[in-house]
């Protein structure tokens, strides 16, 4: 339906909500996108979405006119479906379907997994293991620059000069940094999730 209205030569990334569960598939939410309290209708902008994916990749798809724009993963890529999610945003479509399609099974051997969104459990994470949330942060900024190299045709100037300075991330100083995120709206969802980015940066 996205790529009828679209266009088949447009880059289209299409992904759903999912059902979280423990290991037995029992029920924990019957929303990931709720459970991890993401926004899908504001989050899914290039300034939002360079530190935070809002698909699942479990739950994507996309089409060949994506496949053509990134045929192959540049050394920077941190996620292949954080990646495919930003080249669909920034030379494409993002559509969201509101409906759960999958069981997201939550068991000890997750890469990644469905954690619920508390300012505990986030603080937790910030303050056990400031350098590794700061090191996730500068892997985001040098993926950055594998988007403006692979894909600069496709963006306005603006968005290459955010961008550049985002990829900078990791050189500049400890106000510079926070400066940049703030002139350019990077963020991710919710109070907790960037007062941690700051402290922690």
């Amino acid at each position: 339906e996205t790529e009828s209205s679209c266009g088949s030569d447009v880059p289209i990334v299409v992904f759903t909500d999912a059902v979280v569960t423990d290991g037995e598939l029992k029920e924990i939410c019957a929303s990931n996108i709720r459970n991890q309290h993401l926004d899908p209708e504001n989050g899914l902008c290039l300034n939002r979405l360079l530190i935070q994916n809002i698909p699942s990749g479990n739950t994507m798809l996309f089409n060949a006119a994506l496949r053509k724009t990134v045929p192959q993963l540049p050394p920077e890529c941190v996620m292949h479906d954080h990646y495919l999610t930003l080249a669909a945003c920034i030379a494409g479509k993002i559509s969201f379907l509101d409906r759960s399609t999958l069981y997201y099974r939550q068991h000890s051997s997750n890469v990644l997994g469905s954690s619920r969104y508390s300012p505990t459990q986030l603080f937790s994470r910030y303050g056990r293991n400031p350098a590794g949330a700061r090191n996730k942060m500068f892997a985001y900024s040098a993926q950055a620059q594998g988007l403006l190299r692979q894909l600069e045709e496709f963006l306005p100037e603006q968005d290459k000069k955010m961008l550049r300075d985002f990829s900078r991330l990791k050189q500049s100083g400890w106000l510079k940094r926070r400066l940049i995120l703030l002139r350019y709206g990077i963020r991710k969802n919710g109070f907790w999730r960037n007062a941690g980015i700051f402290l922690c940066l």
